[in-house]
């Protein structure tokens, strides 16, 4: 379980870290751009892929709703 815990506090340090530094709004290349939409799309289908394994419904996924994210 350590593995596990580093992992997602090594994983929400990263993504608070990004969601701060795009409200400052800073230019984005195209590299960048594709950087960022690359690892979000390898979370979500990696994590989906987990759910279903596991018996939960992808209607249960805050990214296929609209539900905000603090």
């Amino acid at each position: 379980m350590a593995k596990l815990n580093t992992t997602l506090t090594e994983f929400g340090n990263g993504a608070r870290a990004l969601a701060e530094l795009l409200k400052e709004s800073p230019p984005l290349t195209a590299v960048d751009q594709l950087f960022i939409e690359n690892h979000l799309h390898i979370v979500h289908l990696t994590y989906s892929a987990w759910k279903r394994r596991h018996g939960l419904s992808n209607q249960e996924d805050s990214l296929d709703q609209d539900v905000p994210v603090a």
